[in-house]
This record gives C-alpha cells, structure tokens and sequence, in this order.
C-alpha cells in the first residue's frame, strides 16, 4: 500500500551501472546522489551523470579526507588543501584553502558538506565562507 509519506530519496556513493539500475526499477527515482568530491578527486563521469539525470551533487569531503583511515588509503592520496596551486589561489584570496576547494564545487555546481572533527578548524573556515557571501 502507497501511503504517500516518501516524496524525495536520494542515493550514496553509486556507481553509474548501480544508479542505472535504481533509476530502472525505483518509483520514487532518487532526487540527490552523495558521493565525494573534491579536486583532488572529481569523478567527472559520475558527476556528469549525475547531473544529467537532474539530481542534486551533494559532494562530502569537498577539502579532501586525508584524516581517512589507513585502510581506506593510498599512496596517491593527497589533501587538496596542501595542494600548491590550491594553496596560491587562496594566499592571493588571504582565504583558507579549504574555501578555495569549498567555493570551487558550490561554483561546479555541486553542495558540498564540509565536515571537521576539529571545531577550532572548521569555525574559521566557516566565518570567511560567510564574509564571501
């Protein structure tokens, strides 16, 4: 029996043969995809399709998660926030690096949740997204 209490669902960390998937089967189709994304790691495709499909990027660790566990680490990652030309972009901005990489997905077109276990570091970076507004 449809009560009619879902209106919106949304979706997290899918691949595009997996959201093909629920787009086919679900009635209610998904109105937003989570998944990271951040410059270091853009996942254009996914994106793209995402976009396509008219559903909303919600993009975490928009500064990168170089705090990850071990286990979920490779050599090749790196913290877009120490990135250098990140790093330039923001000393010319006097911004924090982290606004830099939060101002390019808002701009790209995506809604990225930072997120900090450090309340000294986020509230900063908060107050000069703020002063940019």
């Amino acid at each position: 029996m449809d009560l009619g209490l879902t209106r919106h669902i949304g979706t997290s960390n899918m691949t595009i043969p997996k959201l093909e998937l629920v787009l086919r089967d679900a009635r209610i189709k998904p109105a937003v995809n989570e998944m990271e994304l951040h410059p270091h790691f853009q996942q254009p495709r996914l994106f793209q399709f995402v976009m396509e499909k008219r559903h909303a990027a919600i993009g975490f660790s928009p500064i990168g998660s170089p705090g990850r566990p071990a286990r979920d680490r490779t050599p090749q990652d790196t913290a877009p926030s120490e990135d250098s030309v990140i790093v330039k972009i923001a000393a010319r901005h006097q911004i924090h690096p982290a606004v830099v990489c939060i101002q390019w997905a808002v701009k790209r077109g995506q809604t990225p949740i930072p997120f900090s276990v450090n309340r000294a570091t986020i509230l900063p970076i908060c107050g000069e997204l703020w002063a940019i507004r």
